[in-house]
């Protein structure tokens, strides 16, 4: 039974430390020659998601870190799996690059019942956008 407990607990603390919070912010500048909208240019299409683990589905414990996009570095206590802060990484990155408006902004939010913890959850937010200038 001893034996169990502790594979278990082992299982779970990987588990965790696998499931660390993390960001990621994706472009594409390629669109060869065809335009987004008429009469505007295109800067590029941004594809961002930001995942992160939370107390109780509210309470954030460790995120991605929306500062610096797909490094290896999270968040720690900042709910960053937010709507809010993923459109202002989106929107940061777009005039960085140029550009004066977003358009055809999609953006879709989960969250995932992490079973055997009983109290954390998974929670992954994702906003696809294109910029233009």
């Amino acid at each position: 039974m001893r034996f169990y407990m502790r594979f278990a607990s082992c299982l779970l603390l990987v588990g965790l430390g696998v499931m660390t919070g993390c960001s990621s912010l994706n472009t594409s500048k390629s669109f060869r020659d065809l335009p987004l909208e008429k009469g505007k240019q295109t800067v590029c299409h941004m594809n961002a998601s930001v995942s992160g683990l939370y107390f109780l589905g509210k309470i954030p414990l460790i995120t991605g870190n929306t500062d610096q996009p797909g490094s290896w570095i999270p968040a720690f206590g900042r709910d960053t799996a937010s709507l809010s802060e993923t459109t202002d990484m989106v929107a940061g990155t777009a005039k960085e690059g140029g550009a004066t408006e977003l358009n055809c902004v999609v953006s879709s939010s989960g969250k995932i019942w992490i079973v055997p913890t009983f109290v954390l959850f998974w929670k992954t937010q994702t906003i696809s956008a294109s910029a233009v200038k």
